[in-house]
């Protein structure tokens, strides 16, 4: 069955990377530059998992974590960030995230914790 992933990234690179690492027909990737469009997408489709930058632009990713939540409860998502503090991580994982990755990321460890993630929901 597909997988519907949400990328939330306001680095356009980084979004195009994870929509080649999770290619159709065994996912559909979903794509925001903003917590603001993210929140939308995830009231209007409903993905399987959804990966979240933690600083954006208009709504950073710990607002969207919170309106994501609010929205779909039990909703996963898992924080790439670029920031290594481990407050940081702690704050996301307290406020409902299921996991935390930070960037540069390497391939075959996004894989595995989306695989994971996702096996934890079905």
């Amino acid at each position: 069955m597909k997988k519907r992933l949400l990328i939330v990234d306001d680095d356009p690179g980084v979004r195009s990377l994870v929509r080649r690492t999770f290619p159709a027909p065994d996912y559909e990737v979903l794509e925001a530059a903003d917590g603001d469009e993210a929140v939308a997408i995830v009231v209007e489709k409903h993905p399987d998992l959804i990966l979240l930058d933690m600083h954006m632009p208009r709504l950073d990713g710990i607002a969207a974590l919170d309106d994501i939540i609010e929205s779909e409860p039990g909703a996963a998502v898992v924080m790439l960030t670029g920031d290594h503090s481990e407050a940081h991580a702690k704050t996301a994982m307290d406020r409902g995230a299921c996991d935390y990755i930070t960037k540069p990321f390497d391939i075959q460890t996004l894989r595995t914790c989306v695989s994971a993630n996702l096996l934890v929901r079905e």
